[in-house]
């Protein structure tokens, strides 16, 4: 049976030629036995670790430390421009027209739209459909002004003929239940060879 002496002898061995003490740690403090006063140590397995601090390569040359000098000429940084202000709007006002009416637009317009034309004068995109060219320019009767005042002798102008202007004055005046075919029916009365309008005078309902 071993004792205690020759127990921490042989925790202290250590490879190596013989009679070779090997030099305790600094830091570490050093404990003796109380029986025989040898020195205490921790088997080598159960010392720690520690990482070195990293090393160098050799044929890389050591970075020389570099002064912090100022530097001639600090860059500015770019300012970009302000952003314009955007030009107040001048209010435009059209002239009043016949009925007392103006427009008002936030500035002066490029083009005034008249009450004629179509949206076929302001665009023209191909996918418009396009209509048939008798409804682009519907024709317009030249012997009845818009802004003529309407007389005794321009009564019927808007018709083909006065005939055709009494017939339809016919079928919208007294009961409105006069319908077309009725129309169509007297004027087929009308064009009889039997039919003499000179006697209208010895006519009465």
């Amino acid at each position: 049976m071993l004792d205690d002496e020759s127990l921490h002898q042989g925790e202290n061995s250590e490879a190596g030629p013989s009679g070779s003490t090997t030099e305790p740690e600094s830091g570490i403090p050093v404990i003796f036995n109380a029986r025989s006063g040898r020195q205490i140590r921790l088997p080598a397995r159960y010392t720690d670790y520690l990482p070195a601090a990293p090393h160098g390569l050799r044929h890389v040359p050591p970075l020389s430390p570099q002064c912090d000098s100022p530097a001639a000429h600090t860059n500015q940084p770019s300012r970009s421009p302000s952003p314009q202000e955007p030009l107040p709007l001048v209010e435009y006002r059209t002239s009043p027209d016949d009925l007392g009416l103006f427009r008002i637009y936030p500035s002066q317009p490029t083009l005034f739209p008249e009450q004629a034309d179509t949206i076929h004068v302001v665009a023209d995109a191909p996918t418009f459909e396009q209509p048939p060219p008798s409804l682009c320019n519907p024709p317009t009767v030249h012997s009845l002004s818009p802004t003529g005042d309407i007389t005794p002798e321009n009564l019927y102008s808007a018709f083909s003929s006065p005939t055709a202007g009494l017939l339809m004055c016919w079928q919208y005046s007294g009961s409105n239940s006069k319908s077309a075919a009725e129309l169509n029916r007297l004027w087929s009365f009308i064009q009889d060879s039997k039919f003499d309008p000179t006697l209208h005078t010895s006519f009465s309902h």
